[in-house]
Formats: C-alpha cells, structure tokens, sequence
C-alpha cells in the first residue's frame, strides 16, 4: 500500500491520493471478491469438479496466501509488524473469518451464483444497521427505502428458486450474520494493523483450526479418491483460487482501511450485477420470469443503496467543509 501511495507522488498525484486510493483499493476489492466467487463455484460445483471438502480448499487458499505475504517481504516488497498482543486480539475476528469462508464455501455448492449474490443483501442491510447502532451513522430515509427494497427482492428471489436448496439456504443465512459480523469487528480493530499484517494473521490462525477440524473429520481418503484431482484444469484453477484468495484478503482489509464498513458494503451491492449476469450464464442456472424479476429489484435495492450512501457522504463533506469555512 505504501508503495502504492508512492508511485502516486511520482505521478505528481499527491494532492489526489487521498480519494484516488479508496476507489482503487475498492475496485481490486470488488475485481477479486468476483473472481473469486466464480472460481470457488467452479472447484465445488457438482455441475463442473465438485471437490468434495471446502474446508480443504480454504486450508489451501490461505497456506497460498501465507507464503505469498512472506515471500513478498523476503523481497521487500512489503512490511509485516507482527505483534503479540494485536494478534490475540485478532483471534475472536479470525474465527468469524474462518466460518465466514467455511459457510460461503458451502452454500456455493448447493445455490446458483445468482441466488448466492442476490442474498448477499442481507450482509449489507446487517452492516449498515450495525455502523448505525455502533458507529453512529446515520439512516436516511433513502437508505432505509433501499434495505426495504433489497429485503424484498431477496425473499421474493428464494421464494421464485427454481433450484431451492434448505440447506443451501441456512449455510447461506450463516454467512450473510457472520459477513456482517466480520466486516463491523474488523475495521474496530483495523485502526491499529496495516492490511498486510491483518491478512497475515486471519490466515495464520485459520490453519491450525482448519487441520484440527480436517482430521476430526477424517475425510481424507474421499479427498485422496476425488475425481477432480485428475483433471489438468482443476489444478490450474486451484493455484488461480490461491493467488486470488491472496489478494482478496488484501484488497478486503485495504478497503475497509480506506474508507467505511457502509462503503464497503456498498462497493459490495453494486459489485452483484456483473457477477449475478456471469454466474448464470456461465453456470446455466434455471430462472424463470419471476426469479428474474425479484433478482432485478433485489439488485436495484442495492443500486439505490448505492447512490443514498453517495448523496450523504456528499452532504457529510459539505457540512464539514461549512464547518471549517466558519473556523
């Protein structure tokens, strides 16, 4: 990220870096949480590989991601400042990223990519009325039309699912509590951490947990037997998987740095529409006339989510700069 900021200064962006960074740092946020829920749905599709242990490719997507971050140090490339008390603080965060990755991983295997984006909105109506009742920020009417109407069009999209999952359902309702859980808890403690060294730490304490619960399992000889590991493009889009699981975790905690969890939630919302578009396309995912229709609202919620969160943090910038004229 500092090198980031530099390269800017060289550009003769200085006075610009302070807006030009957030947008960028939402951009790769919202380019890799893409890539990376195509990817995932690939591996454990039954409809293409159907790796049979999520938990196994979460181990392996944050090993990658361990060594890369070291690797990268090594060569200078970045600063790891690992400190003792920030990471026993990080440890209760780190669960709710474990089983926040575990419960996506899941429900990808039992919904289409449609349904699993559209019910994402519950993760940006729990974030945003979380920032309000732990941040203070404020619900404008706009912004309460617009969770209305991504509630509605969530429901009516489960309501009309050609290929209704209860199970894919209830793994899916986990990770939309624990998204919101994690995005709210992070940036509390990310005052004090850099992004690398967040990434670094979720993934670290992830391993231990994720090998524990492999071997209480004792799924390893379905593992070994599964047909995906003779396939060529199962191990190529496994190591793409790493290095986008890698910059995931960099892009996730960079952004929510940058600027706000409501923000963050909002890059999320608008990031729906090309994934939900490309998932079912690419996954031949059976909608009908109606499940379009509350897949289309739900997606407008989150585009008038969107615009609601510009227009007051339009109006917060104003107050602040009338404020300061008044100084």
């Amino acid at each position: 990220m500092l090198k980031l900021q530099r390269t800017l200064s060289s550009l003769g962006l200085t006075r610009l870096s302070g807006s030009v960074v957030p947008i960028i740092a939402c951009l790769c946020y919202a380019i890799t949480s893409m890539m990376m829920t195509l990817v995932n749905k690939t591996l454990v599709s039954r409809t293409f590989y159907g790796f049979p242990s999520s938990e196994l490719l979460i181990l392996y997507q944050n090993s990658f991601a361990i060594l890369l971050v070291l690797s990268s140090a090594v060569l200078g490339q970045v600063e790891i400042k690992w400190k003792w008390s920030l990471a026993k603080r990080w440890i209760p965060i780190n669960i709710i990223f474990l089983l926040m990755l575990i419960t996506g991983q899941v429900s990808l295997a039992y919904l289409s990519v449609a349904m699993v984006t559209i019910f994402k909105n519950f993760s940006t109506i729990g974030t945003t009325i979380g920032d309000w009742l732990i941040q203070g920020n404020p619900l404008t009417p706009l912004i309460f039309s617009s969770l209305i109407v991504m509630f509605s069009g969530s429901v009516a999209a489960g309501i009309f699912d050609l290929e209704f999952s209860k199970d894919g359902y209830l793994w899916m309702g986990a990770n939309c509590v624990l998204t919101a859980a994690y995005v709210l808890s992070s940036k509390i403690v990310l005052g004090s951490v850099s992004s690398t060294d967040a990434a670094l730490y979720n993934n670290t304490f992830s391993i231990p947990i994720l090998i524990l619960w492999l071997l209480y399992q004792n799924r390893f000889p379905e593992i070994l037997s599964a047909e995906a590991l003779n396939y060529t493009g199962f191990w190529v889009l496994l190591f793409i998987s790493g290095v986008t699981g890698t910059a995931i975790s960099l892009s996730t905690f960079w952004a929510l740095k940058a600027t706000s969890p409501t923000t963050y939630a909002v890059v999320g919302s608008l990031n729906k529409i090309p994934l939900t578009i490309i998932g079912t396309f690419l996954f031949g995912s059976k909608i009908n006339l109606s499940g379009w229709v509350s897949i289309v609202i739900g997606l407008g919620g989150g585009v008038l989510y969107s615009i609601a969160k510009i227009q007051q943090q339009t109006k917060q910038r104003e107050e602040e700069a009338r404020k300061e004229d008044q100084v």
